[in-house]
């Protein structure tokens, strides 16, 4: 938190030096005057916004252990349009399925536990190279899924996943 206070302290400073001297342009009425709900733009701000509230407020309320995560869901599947949000969601489910099924074969079956790290180093290497939102679903949820191993059997992490991903 001081790290937090300094940073911030800093970086006030630092504007204050080199923009002290300039006159604004715009007052913030003049911002305000340029927000158009009817905008795909300011309409998906707002969208995002509240999906992002509503997440953490939920995670909240049921006192949930990462609420976290749950905002990186909206992040994720909010988008402009709601038929794009409604596509991916399919792709989430199916991205996700897939990857639990690749992980159980990969990880317990194909790949000796000295070699996981460095197929899990792999994996999250080809994820960065992966346009398509499925298959980058599938990469997420195997890198995700040996990441719970840490707190979680195999098992309970995928029924985990797979209830949050379905909910």
């Amino acid at each position: 938190m001081l790290g937090l206070a300094a940073g911030g302290a800093i970086a006030a400073i630092v504007y204050f030096i080199f923009h002290h001297k300039e006159k604004p342009s715009r007052g913030i009425l003049d911002v305000f005057k340029q927000i158009h709900f009817t905008s795909t733009r300011h309409r998906f701000i707002v969208r995002m916004t509240a999906g992002l509230v509503i997440a953490m407020f939920i995670g909240d309320i049921f006192n949930i252990h990462r609420p976290a995560w749950i905002s990186m869901t909206v992040l994720s599947l909010t988008v402009p349009f709601t038929h794009e949000a409604k596509e991916r969601i399919v792709q989430r489910v199916i991205g996700t399925v897939i990857g639990a099924f690749v992980f159980v074969i990969l990880f317990e079956y194909l790949i000796p536990d000295q070699f996981h790290v460095w197929c899990l180093l792999a994996t999250m290497f080809v994820s960065l190279f992966i346009t398509n939102y499925q298959w980058q679903m599938v990469f997420i949820t195997i890198n995700s899924l040996n990441g719970g191993l840490i707190f979680y059997s195999a098992d309970t992490a995928i029924e985990i996943r797979m209830a949050w991903v379905f909910l």
